[in-house]
């Protein structure tokens, strides 16, 4: 089983570029990951971005990673789209592209894109079945014409005459970030990968059987599906780009106790209590409660926190190893935050007996 590291070449706040982004920042921040050992580098799109004109200027500067949009709300491009997006950075690439799909947050898709979020999940399975058709895959309800055009009647996306606008490499891998069962087994029927977040062991594992349902039930096998956690390491640094980082990661698990559509960490993590009353706090308007709470309470169950320390970043690392986790989403800081690269995460992992609960 290998082991491979993502990061992001994006993050909202940037030493240097008073919290904003230019295309010069991502190229220079992508060869520095690429340099740095990791696998995959990856762009958000937080909601609201155009990702297909970075990811390629990325594609472009790049030679050894793979490039990802990890990831990219379903409802902001039709299936059609996502598919011409992918096949053109991919081609540019030379076939190291991945398409990660999530589906955002109703705030995010309505108050801010001005579209509906409805049915995300029958939302996400549309836009995967037409993804590998238009890729040219058999997928069960396309139709093709005589001349390769698509037709498709879905549950939330119809279309008469879709096609790509290009002859595509290869079918880019498609990841599918997830948090309830219905997504989680979209993920296992139709997707390469599953991307978890605020992932504890115990959710974890009741995740993967939920995507085994999915794989189960269109009959398909799990054989290098990739399993994908992202984590942040909370750990204690005098660098003040770090520690803004810190707090924004906080106020991100706040975010997903307040918000009801990600019940599903909490409730199958076994973080039920300390995430409604997290919940309640900030509900009242008591930020700094909340965000203490969730430091203490809830982010120990799922990434490291206190002083950088190689030895507890192995024993963190080997206990999701176990787990069948197959790549880590972290901060690109990473050997600042636990004394360890991703080169050297990597070689201990090769050389470590693993013997994964579900592999």
């Amino acid at each position: 089983m290998r082991v491979r590291f993502a990061t992001q070449a994006n993050h909202g706040t940037i030493p240097g570029w008073e919290g904003r982004i230019t295309p010069d920042h991502v190229v220079e921040t992508s060869l520095a990951q690429e340099a740095e050992g990791f696998d995959v580098v990856c762009l958000a799109d937080f909601g609201c971005s155009e990702l297909f004109p970075a990811l390629t200027l990325i594609a472009r500067e790049t030679t050894r990673v793979e490039v990802s949009s990890r990831i990219m709300g379903v409802f902001g491009h039709s299936p059609t789209l996502f598919a011409s997006g992918a096949a053109w950075v991919d081609a540019v690439s030379g076939g190291r592209f991945s398409l990660g799909l999530g589906a955002s947050m109703p705030y995010m898709v309505e108050d801010v894109m001005g579209l509906q979020f409805e049915r995300p999940a029958a939302r996400m399975e549309d836009t995967v079945k037409l993804y590998r058709a238009l890729f040219g895959e058999d997928v069960p309800g396309i139709e093709r014409s005589r001349s390769g055009r698509i037709r498709y009647r879905g549950k939330t996306i119809r279309v008469r005459h879709a096609s790509l606008d290009l002859v595509p490499l290869r079918t880019p891998p498609i990841y599918v970030a997830a948090v309830g069962p219905m997504m989680l087994r979209v993920a296992g029927a139709w997707a390469d990968g599953v991307i978890l977040e605020h992932a504890s062991p115990a959710y974890l594992r009741w995740a993967w059987d939920r995507v085994r349902e999915g794989a189960d039930r269109a009959g398909r096998s799990l054989d290098g599906f990739e399993l994908c956690v992202e984590t942040h390491f909370l750990t204690d640094t005098d660098d003040p780009f770090l520690n803004a980082r810190k707090t924004s990661w906080l106020a991100n698990i706040v975010l997903h106790c307040a918000y009801p559509g990600f019940d599903s960490l909490w409730r199958h993590g076994g973080l039920w209590d300390a995430a409604m009353e997290v919940r309640r706090l900030a509900e009242k308007g008591a930020g700094e409660e909340a965000t203490a709470l969730a430091k203490s309470a809830i982010a120990p169950a799922f990434t490291l926190t206190g002083n950088p320390d190689p030895s507890r970043f192995r024993a963190w690392f080997g206990r999701y190893l176990d787990l069948g986790v197959t790549m880590f989403a972290v901060s690109e800081r990473m050997e600042t935050l636990v004394g360890v690269g991703p080169r050297e995460a990597k070689r201990w992992a090769k050389h470590r007996g693993r013997h994964p609960e579900h592999p």
